[in-house]
């Protein structure tokens, strides 16, 4: 990830715990260093998506692998300290998991939700806002052997 200003830093994990952090917190390390913790991982949890969010962000959108999409507002978010483990941001079904997120921005009109056997686009004024603690909707029907791999602009 390249920061250009103070930026804030969302990090997303499998298991569907989020963080969101300045990247102030983050110093600038040589080549042979390890590098910094961004978000504390519970055991069998990983990172399965971390973006700098524009200072413009009005929400997010996050999704599954089972293609639930929740639209949140970036009022529930607040930024934490690096290395927490973060809060937890999706209800997943047994043997779901988080494929990705986005931030979006009033200026953007629709997302596009990309699986292992096509795409799909989805206009944002036709989702609703819901809260972290939600399970989300789900925002197409996949095909047998078909996950969500990630959302895009």
């Amino acid at each position: 990830i390249d920061f250009v200003n103070n930026e804030k830093i969302k990090f997303l994990t499998k298991l569907g715990k989020s963080v969101i952090i300045n990247s102030q917190e983050i110093n600038a390390t040589g080549r042979a260093t390890a590098g910094v913790c961004g978000i504390k991982l519970n055991d069998g949890d990983e990172v399965v998506c971390a973006a700098a969010l524009p200072e413009n962000t009005t929400h997010i959108v996050l999704i599954s692998k089972s293609a639930l999409t929740k639209k949140i507002p970036m009022s529930e978010f607040s930024i934490a300290n690096r290395a927490t483990k973060g809060s937890s941001i999706q209800k997943l079904k047994e043997g779901d998991s988080m494929a990705s997120f986005i931030a979006v921005t009033s200026e953007d009109k629709d997302i596009t939700l990309v699986s292992n056997i096509g795409m799909i686009k989805i206009p944002l004024d036709s989702m609703e806002e819901h809260s972290k603690t939600t399970q989300g909707v789900h925002s197409k029907v996949l095909a047998e052997k078909e996950h969500i791999i990630k959302v895009v602009r």
